[in-house]
């Protein structure tokens, strides 16, 4: 007896199928150039809880290490909220013309800031956390050995991507299926946030991810478009640096990448937190001076907030203090060692305490409006918050 015809014609019924498959993911040309090669590479080699967080430890072998070969963790923390915080360090960046960097990865979360589950004025007080020590020196971005003085070893591990990429899994592993995702970095974590926003949304396909950029928010030398393909170059990041990305860096800065990602992903917003002088960033690693920086600070916040109102907010106060979210007005800064440079040996600038440096969490105001404020509505989703800078209201 002949089989009777299928109801829909086999190459018809695969048209279907590859129809209903799932769309392509947001960054998919990142993820062709290799942003995802080194997911499941490396998995904890142990997982220790003490005093409420946990460390997770991995094995330099695996590939995950600082930048002199040290051994590199990540933390977690959980809370009473499902939602998820993930912090990327700061500290300092390293290339040839250039090395200030921590060299080594914490073992603790700082309980300072928007780290702080005690600060009343944190919104994210009660949230799971996901610490990323910064250790690489390449803006937790880099994939690259470099032997500096030519004697055949090996002087810098930049295994940003590596680094990251197992954090960010370690991380997962706790927690799975969070509502919602704020992605925030501290200067060197600032530089990195877009990278990382681009591979958390690999591993959290869908979940509406906040970034929020404190004290780096992508800005290198006006019109030196090489000062950052150079550096990219050297830590072998150019490679997943997006084609399509045209002009990226033409304007000596990286905030183009930005609006890329947002015109790829609509679940992905951008709040960029910076003073207009920063003198961390502009004086010791641009070196183009305050007014300088404070003029391409107005330049690339005001164009990116007038394209994508809905998705980019902006906190610009004015001064020269560098990152507000990593102390708060209960933090005691009697403690020096946490800036990757001497307080007194910073070329032009005289410093003589971390107060004089850093802005605090819940004192650093626009009007009255405090950082942990206006990022605590930010954060809440509503595009009805206005972006705040020098004061007044800008749209």
């Amino acid at each position: 007896m002949p089989r009777p015809e299928p109801a829909i014609p086999i190459l018809l019924m695969f048209s279907v199928l590859s129809a209903c498959a799932a769309p392509e993911a947001p960054f998919q040309e990142m993820i062709d150039q290799g942003l995802e090669r080194y997911f499941g590479v490396a998995t904890p080699t142990s997982s220790v809880q003490s005093d409420g967080s946990t460390l997770h430890e991995f094995d330099s072998a695996d590939g995950p290490m600082c930048i002199r070969g040290g051994d590199f963790r990540s933390l977690t923390r959980s809370g009473t909220a499902d939602d998820l915080l993930i912090y990327l360090q700061g500290g300092g960046a390293c290339w040839s013309d250039l090395c200030i960097a921590f060299e080594e990865a914490g073992t603790a979360i700082p309980e300072a800031g928007i780290l702080d589950p005690l600060l009343p004025a944190n919104h994210f007080a009660d949230w799971n956390l996901g610490y990323v020590p910064y250790c690489d020196g390449s803006l937790f971005t880099g994939d690259a050995e470099i032997d500096e003085d030519g004697d055949g070893e090996i002087d810098r591990y930049h295994h940003g991507l590596q680094n990251l990429t197992a954090a960010l899994e370690a991380i997962r592993a706790e927690f799975p299926e969070p509502p919602k995702i704020v992605l925030s970095g501290l200067s060197a974590g600032a530089y990195g946030t877009i990278l990382a926003g681009a591979l958390a949304r690999s591993i959290w396909p869908g979940v509406p991810i906040d970034l929020v950029a404190d004290g780096g928010i992508g800005l290198g030398q006006p019109g030196v478009e090489a000062f950052i393909t150079d550096i990219l170059d050297e830590w072998n990041v150019s490679q997943i640096v997006p084609a399509s990305c045209e002009d990226c860096f033409a304007d000596g800065h990286a905030t183009e990448l930005v609006a890329w990602a947002f015109e790829r992903d609509p679940d992905i917003r951008y709040a960029a937190i910076s003073s207009l002088e920063d003198f961390v960033i502009a004086s010791l690693f641009l070196g183009i001076g305050g007014p300088a920086y404070s003029s391409e600070v107005r330049i690339e916040t005001i164009s990116l907030d007038q394209r994508y109102p809905e998705q980019f907010g902006r906190f610009i106060y004015e001064g020269e203090r560098h990152t507000t979210l990593a102390i708060s007005s209960t933090t005691d800064l009697d403690d020096a060692g946490t800036l990757p440079f001497d307080l007194e040996g910073s070329g032009s600038l005289v410093l003589d305490s971390l107060d004089e440096i850093l802005g605090r969490y819940d004192m650093t105001e626009i009007e009255g409006t405090t950082v942990a404020q206006w990022l605590g509505d930010w954060a809440s989703g509503g595009a009805e918050v206005e972006s705040l800078a020098d004061g007044e209201l800008q749209r």
